[in-house]
């Protein structure tokens, strides 16, 4: 006597079922992946901008006091005839010779660099 197995009419023989989820869950994971990655890389990038911004506040203020300290020795009767340098733990300033071609006036011009930064 044989025993034969009888499968059930509704029952599907093994397919590709599974790999269709599999791949579409690893395309999905990849696409939050970049657009984390993006979002991390846009606020790194915003910190230097900060940074950056920030340097040139300083060197505006450096050089503004570069001036006004040149300004005082003019007043006092100092006149500077080549470029002056100071160095300064903040950064360095530059004072350009004094132009006195204007009659009566003096044009000052300083530059100040602070951490790369004019």
């Amino acid at each position: 006597m044989t025993h034969a197995k009888l499968l059930p009419q509704n029952r599907k023989s093994p397919g590709n079922g599974g790999y269709i989820a599999l791949m579409t869950t690893i395309i999905i994971s990849m696409a939050l992946l970049v657009m984390v990655a993006q979002e991390g890389f846009a606020g790194w990038h915003a910190r230097f901008n900060v940074l950056g911004t920030e340097a040139k506040e300083q060197a505006t203020a450096l050089a503004d006091g570069c001036a006004d300290q040149a300004l005082m020795l003019v007043i006092t009767g100092f006149s500077y005839s080549s470029s002056t340098t100071l160095t300064l733990p903040s950064g360095t300033c530059s004072i350009a010779p004094m132009d006195t071609s204007s009659k009566g006036f003096v044009t000052i011009r300083s530059q100040a660099q602070v951490r790369g930064s004019y």
